[in-house]
C-alpha cells in the first residue's frame, strides 16, 4: 500500500495496516516538505526511490512498477481528495480515502464515474462501522430483535474548536477544508454510522448550520426521515468542553432499543420492552459472530 499525508491521522493508517499482517507501506507522498517526506520514509524503512514528489509521480511510477501497490491511502486536506483519488483510479489502483470523499457533488459524480469505468475500489475510512459492538448492533437490528425501526437519534460532540487549531489550522480554511467545517469533519461519521447501524437510508434532511465560533459551520442540528419512515436526529458540534470524542448512537424499535457510546466502546446496551437493560460487552458471550471477526484483542 502507497500512503499520502502525515497529520495526526496518517500514522494512524499506517499502524492499522499492519494491523493484520496483510499490508506493508512500501511508498508515498509523506509531506510538501521533501525533506520531512524523506525523513518519514526513513522512520517506516521505506525505499527512497519510492518516495515521490507529488501524487501525479507516485501514480504514474507505481502504474509501472511490477512490484507496484496495490492500493493507496490519502490522508491530506478535504479539498485535495478528489484529485489524488481521480489520478490513482485512473491508473488502476485501488483507493482508500479519508473522509469526506470529496467537497462537491460533482466531484462525487465524477469518482463514481470513474470507479465504472476502471472497476477499481475507492473506499472510505468511517472507522467507527468497524467497532465490534457497531457490528453487533447492526445485526441485531438485521435479525429483527429490535422490531421496526421507528427512530434514530445519533450525536457528535467534541471539543477540538475551542481552543487554537495549532497544526489543524487549515480546518477554518475554505480553500483547503471545503465549505462545510463540523459537518465534513465529524457529522460525516455520524450520518454513516446511523444507516450503517440501523441499514436503512436517509430520504430527506433539513438542517441548521451555524458558525458561532469559527468562520465555518460549529455547531449542526439535523431532523433526519429515512426510507419506511423511521424519523431521527443528529447533532453535531466541535464547541463542546468536555467532549474529547462524543460519538453516540441510539435506535429504537417497535420491540427494543439499543445505545453505543465511542468513549464506552467495550459495551452495547440493548433494552427489550418491558425488560431490564442487558450489556453486551466486546469479546464476551452472546456477541455476534460480525462482532467477534472484528475482534483483534482479548476482552479488556
Amino acid at each position: 500500500v502507497g500512503g499520502g499525508g502525515t497529520n495526526s491521522i496518517g500514522p494512524s493508517h499506517a499502524s492499522a495496516a499492519r494491523l493484520d499482517g496483510r499490508w506493508e507501506l512500501v511508498a508515498g507522498v509523506f509531506s510538501r516538505d521533501p525533506e520531512r517526506s524523506r525523513q518519514v520514509a526513513r522512520d517506516h524503512f521505506i525505499d527512497p526511490q519510492r518516495v515521490y514528489a507529488d501524487h501525479a509521480e507516485m501514480a504514474a511510477r507505481e502504474a509501472e512498477r511490477p512490484d507496484g501497490i496495490d492500493a493507496v491511502t490519502i490522508c491530506t486536506f478535504n479539498e485535495t481528495h478528489y484529485e489524488i483519488a481521480d489520478a490513482f483510479l485512473a491508473k488502476s489502483i485501488h483507493v482508500i480515502c479519508d473522509k469526506p470523499l470529496v467537497v462537491s457533488r460533482q466531484h462525487a459524480s465524477a469518482l463514481s464515474a470513474r470507479v465504472a469505468e476502471t472497476g477499481r475500489i475507492l473506499a472510505v475510512t468511517y472507522t467507527y462501522s468497524g467497532y465490534p459492538m457497531v457490528r453487533m448492533a447492526r445485526d441485531m437490528i438485521a435479525e429483527g430483535r429490535l422490531g421496526q425501526v421507528l427512530s434514530v437519534q445519533v450525536e457528535y460532540a467534541h471539543q477540538y474548536q475551542t481552543q487554537s487549531f495549532g497544526k489543524k489550522e487549515w480546518q477554518h480554511d475554505q480553500t483547503k477544508a471545503g465549505a462545510l467545517g463540523v459537518v465534513a469533519s465529524l457529522g460525516t461519521h455520524a450520518f454513516h454510522l446511523a444507516e450503517y447501524v440501523s441499514g436503512l437510508r436517509v430520504e430527506a434532511l433539513a438542517a441548521d448550520l451555524a458558525s458561532l465560533r469559527n468562520p465555518l459551520d460549529d455547531h449542526v442540528n439535523m431532523l433526519l426521515r429515512f426510507e419506511g419512515g423511521a424519523r431521527g436526529a443528529l447533532w453535531t458540534t466541535s464547541i463542546a468542553h468536555g467532549c474529547p470524542n462524543g460519538l453516540a448512537l441510539r435506535v429504537f424499535g417497535s420491540d427494543a432499543a439499543i445505545t453505543w457510546h465511542q468513549e464506552q466502546p467495550e459495551q452495547l446496551t440493548f433494552t427489550a420492552s418491558g425488560r431490564q437493560p442487558v450489556v453486551f460487552a466486546r469479546g464476551g458471550t452472546g456477541v455476534s459472530a460480525a462482532a467477534k471477526a472484528a475482534t483483534r484483542t482479548p476482552a479488556g
